[in-house]
């Protein structure tokens, strides 16, 4: 990473190698000039201040502390310590089961293929990343019709088609924006909703 930003006189050449104006070269360094200052650290106001960078609230939560010029590379490279941002022992969301207490209900018949094989009933979660991953047998329910809902802040922008197991032959199992689950092509003996995709609302 480059230690300080061009002169002026520096920028003004560089717009001028590149068919620009003198112009042009004071407007780049104005705009840099308006850039120096990026505030990574903390919870983004309710009015964000102009030209400040501030980290999205859905990617994991806010740093604890500012990632200072020691810690800008690793930031990039995404690599981050836990008080960066980073994803550190037990910080993990707990699987959500469907099903269970406070959770989505399942609906169209669909159950859990064994209830009391708990390592591979129908679950999800959200990586701090904002990665959803849902997991687990379904069956018994009705195809093409929806097992599950997923909840506000776990849903795709727009529809997806997932390839998956069912019965040991080719399913198919679609995500659509408004949360609902789909085991679309298949058998429904069992189901396998293995799958995972960017949540973006």
């Amino acid at each position: 990473m480059p230690n300080e930003w061009p002169t002026g006189d520096e920028l003004i050449r560089i717009s001028k190698a590149l068919g620009g104006d003198e112009t042009e070269g004071e407007s780049i360094l104005v705009n840099a000039e308006k850039f120096v200052a990026i505030e990574i650290g903390g919870v983004p106001p309710a009015t964000p201040a102009a030209n400040k960078l501030y980290k999205h609230p859905n990617a994991g939560g806010q740093l604890v502390t500012a990632i200072d010029a020691s810690s800008a590379e690793a930031a990039i490279a995404g690599v981050l310590d836990a008080t960066q941002g980073g994803i550190s022992t037990g910080a993990l969301e707990d699987w959500h089961e469907i099903g269970a207490t406070d959770e989505p209900a399942f609906q169209n018949s669909w159950r859990h293929f064994d209830a009391s094989d708990v390592g591979r009933n129908a679950s999800f979660r959200k990586l701090p990343t904002g990665e959803v991953y849902i997991k687990g047998l379904i069956s018994a329910g009705t195809m093409t019709l929806r097992a599950f809902t997923m909840p506000v802040g776990y849903r795709p922008l727009g529809s997806i088609t997932f390839v998956v197991r069912a019965n040991n032959l080719l399913g198919i199992v679609r995500i659509h924006p408004n949360g609902d689950v789909l085991p679309d092509v298949g058998v429904n003996v069992f189901f396998e909703i293995g799958c995972s995709f960017i949540a973006e609302q």
